[in-house]
């Protein structure tokens, strides 16, 4: 045994198995501090940045907000990501998604950004706006950004 270490010290293979060895032991004392930041990084709301002077807004454990006013059409999301379905000629297809389940967006007119549409607590988010479907209108909104998806709650809405 004593030679076989020996030949093992003199060749560097047991340099490079201590080596193995603590490597492996820093990785696995890592991966809880690694996890948790993670973690944390995924319930943190992201901040969301605005042209425009903003009221904050912050509602219980949801991610954090801005009010924005912002002109656009609203959208069957599903048809308009799909084959690019929007105003009045895909009205009578987006009602009838609505039915569906299919949820309702916001196009933004300058950025041609999506929005998602979030009822205000937990209503039919589609049912308020199905009238406004395929108009051109302008929103007062409050602005929610979480993982990478921003969706709004509508507080007033007109026409144009």
């Amino acid at each position: 045994m004593k030679k076989l270490i020996h030949t093992l010290i003199r060749k560097g293979t047991m340099k490079r198995i201590i080596a193995a060895g603590i490597s492996f032991c820093a990785v696995l004392l890592s991966v809880p501090l690694v996890t948790a930041a993670a973690e944390q990084a995924i319930h943190k709301p992201a901040a969301v940045h605005t042209d425009t002077a903003t009221v904050g807004h912050h509602h219980g454990q949801d991610g954090e907000s801005d009010e924005k006013t912002l002109e656009g059409e609203i959208i069957d999301i599903t048809c308009y990501i799909r084959h690019d379905s929007k105003g009045p000629d895909h009205l009578k297809c987006a009602e009838y998604c609505a039915t569906l389940g299919m949820p309702f967006g916001f196009l933004e007119d300058k950025t041609h950004k999506i929005y998602l549409i979030l009822p205000d607590g937990h209503e039919n988010p589609v049912k308020p706006y199905k009238k406004h479907l395929g108009k051109k209108v302008k929103v007062k909104a409050l602005l929610y950004t979480m993982g990478g998806m921003t969706g709004f709650e509508i507080v007033s809405i007109e026409e144009l």
